[in-house]
């Protein structure tokens, strides 16, 4: 098996590595303290906390219509401060918990809820009207006036 020389450094050098993962936690850190991110992760924590999307309006930017693209925004803020850091540091590993599929990706930005939406407006008890419909064991699809 063939190992490239800069992995091999990594296995004798440990503190590449570290410095690696150093500038990728530092540039999180940064990112996390720019005034847009903070106030979007402010508001994902008092969302978890129990606070309404209505009273969360950085958060609610990001999902609500004519947002704008807030979402763009936000995520592109995000990978202006970590892709120069993977450019220059490509072994280490974006602090961040991340995982990709062929179906979909995902990157956990906040770690304050109790629990995750993952199905947007179908299951949970709060959600919009129309959603998925349960007879005993039967689920029946949402209504087509759930998507407008």
């Amino acid at each position: 098996m063939h190992i490239p020389p800069e992995i091999r450094a990594l296995v004798a050098q440990p503190a590449l590595l570290e410095r690696a993962q150093e500038r990728h936690a530092a540039a999180l850190a940064a990112w996390q303290r720019e005034p847009g991110a903070a106030a979007v992760l402010d508001a994902f924590a008092a969302f978890a906390a129990g606070a309404e999307l209505g009273q969360c309006p950085a958060l609610a930017a990001l999902f609500g219509a004519g947002t704008g693209g807030g979402a763009d925004a936000f995520f592109g803020s995000l990978a202006a401060a970590l892709l120069p850091v993977l450019a220059a540091e490509p072994f280490g590993h974006v602090p961040l918990r991340h995982q990709a599929t062929p179906a979909s990706a995902t990157l956990l930005l906040a770690q304050d809820a109790d629990w995750v939406d993952l199905d947007g407006p179908l299951l949970l008890a709060r959600d919009r009207p129309d959603g998925l419909t349960y007879e005993g064991a039967l689920v029946s699809p949402p209504q087509p006036t759930l998507w407008g």
